[in-house]
């Protein structure tokens, strides 16, 4: 049951992501997703390295109070809006040692999409942890197909490259206030660095692990615009999307899925 209601929320985006993504290509150049391409590459570069991988440190818990929960969710915010305040200084000298200054003002909208993925961290890491993958499911259509009509709009406006970040910020902020709607549970205004340093302990060798599949990912796009420039990195990415699509999904169904379930299961001895 877990792994259908995983394999329908990753089918169902990528119907909504692929029909917006061809919608989205006869509205904008190939340049556009060149410079989107590289501009998500630093700013999810700095959310893995800012967000310690708080949320799966939550995830793994063998028990959760309300005081850790706290802990992690302000934790997450500030170190959320840390990395989103450094995308924002740093978005110039970004864009010109990637040799593409068209990539600044869609750096500094993309840092909100930090701040935001980091506001319902603890939340995503709860249902997770509970497993409720049909919730999840709902939520995630649901953030989806609102951030990519939204995005479509922007396009047809006149938003250019911008209209992909809209894409990434909106799926992400829908998403945040849907989440918060669906959990009962609220942060108190509490934080306790003992509590903090737990979370961290478990997080940050997973970042060094994520930080190593995000170079291999990411390394070459970053390399092919730099050299070849914007265009020829729009092309190269649509293509890789298109053709690693399944490949990635059914790795991230199986990721999504096993991570709680092992957690759950790891003292059960007949399992």
């Amino acid at each position: 049951r877990w792994m259908a209601w995983a394999t329908v929320t990753r089918v169902g985006r990528d119907v909504i992501n692929v029909v917006g993504r061809v919608l989205l290509a006869r509205l904008l150049w190939p340049e556009a997703f060149g410079i989107f391409t590289l501009a998500f590459a630093v700013a999810f570069g700095v959310k893995l390295a800012v967000q310690l991988q708080i949320e799966a440190a939550i995830v793994q818990r063998r028990s959760l109070d309300d005081g850790l929960l706290s802990t992690a969710h302000w934790s997450l915010l500030a170190l959320s809006g840390a990395g989103a305040l450094a995308v924002a200084l740093l978005a110039r000298p970004f864009g010109y040692l990637l040799a593409q200054p068209e990539s600044v003002p869609l750096l500094q909208l993309l840092g909100l999409y930090i701040l935001v993925d980091g506001a319902g961290g603890v939340a995503r890491a709860r249902l997770l942890r509970d497993m409720a993958f049909r919730t999840l499911t709902w939520v995630d259509l649901g953030a989806e197909g609102v951030g990519t009509g939204i995005a479509v709009l922007a396009a047809l406006l006149g938003a250019g490259a911008l209209s992909l970040g809209i894409h990434a910020l909106v799926t992400s902020l829908t998403e945040v206030v849907i989440l918060w709607a669906v959990i009962s549970w609220r942060p108190r205004r509490r934080w306790r660095f003992d509590e903090f340093r737990e979370l961290y302990r478990f997080g940050w060798p997973l970042v060094g692990r994520r930080g190593i599949d995000y170079l291999v990912q990411q390394g070459d796009r970053v390399l092919i615009g730099y050299l070849f420039g914007a265009a020829a990195l729009g092309l190269y990415a649509v293509a890789l999307r298109l053709v690693k699509r399944v490949v990635d999904r059914i790795n991230a169904i199986f990721d999504r899925v096993a991570f709680p379930a092992f957690s759950h299961a790891r003292d059960d001895g007949s399992r």
